[in-house]
């Protein structure tokens, strides 16, 4: 508040000063009204302490926790669809090994006239043919879908991998940023320490006198 009193202050002064330079210089009065202007400005902006725009900084990387823990959460819940993803590969890998067994059992039952059923029905060469036609389509089918799925967990592992390491880039240079403001301030103190130091005097004036006197 005590800074924008003060801007406020030096640009109703610059204004008024203005229009006072437009009084006596006419047409020049505008050149004379930006370079106060400019005045004003830099004069406001040197008035800032350091430590407030230290402070400044380190509320704005202090920002950017919030889009962090949003990135980590939406990366946890990929990664737990690449989780699903993969059981359901599995589960489709045994699927496909079963349907083989089965189909591998059907063609040795080409080799004989009849295929004895659990049921005590039994099928004729023609009707193993058929079935074994219908199991091979599905199995082809159930392997174009596995190649499909591990061509898809194959492109979300590499966003994955592309995110996690953006992620972990910010937050390396949120670190790094942090680092640097407290290198920042540690001079500041530094500074602001030697200042004060200089500041400390004896004062011998007594001592000048008696000399002058001897």
């Amino acid at each position: 508040q005590m800074v924008c009193s003060m801007m406020k202050k030096a640009v109703m002064g610059a204004l008024l000063g203005a229009g006072a330079l437009a009084l006596v210089f006419g047409t020049a009065a505008p050149s004379y009204v930006k370079t106060a202007f400019h005045k004003v400005r830099t004069g406001a902006k040197d008035a800032v302490p350091i430590q407030f725009e230290i402070e400044r900084a380190r509320q704005l990387i202090t920002d950017l926790d919030p889009a962090i823990k949003s990135n980590i959460e939406t990366l946890a819940k990929y990664d737990v669809e690449i989780g699903h993803l993969k059981k359901e590969i599995v589960a489709t890998r045994d699927n496909l090994d079963k349907e083989k067994a089965t189909i591998l059992a059907l063609r040795e039952t080409l080799t004989k006239d009849v295929r004895p059923a659990s049921n005590g029905v039994t099928y004729s060469k023609e009707d193993v043919t058929r079935e074994l036609a219908a199991r091979y389509d599905h199995y082809k089918r159930t392997q174009d879908t596995l190649a499909a799925k591990e061509k898809t967990l194959e492109a979300r592992q590499k966003s994955f991998a592309s995110a996690q390491s953006q992620l972990d880039s910010m937050h390396a240079k949120k670190q790094e940023l942090l680092g640097r403001l407290d290198q920042i301030e540690a001079q500041l103190k530094s500074v602001e320490a030697n200042v004060a130091a200089s500041d400390l005097a004896i004062d011998d004036s007594a001592l000048s006198q008696v000399k002058q006197t001897v």
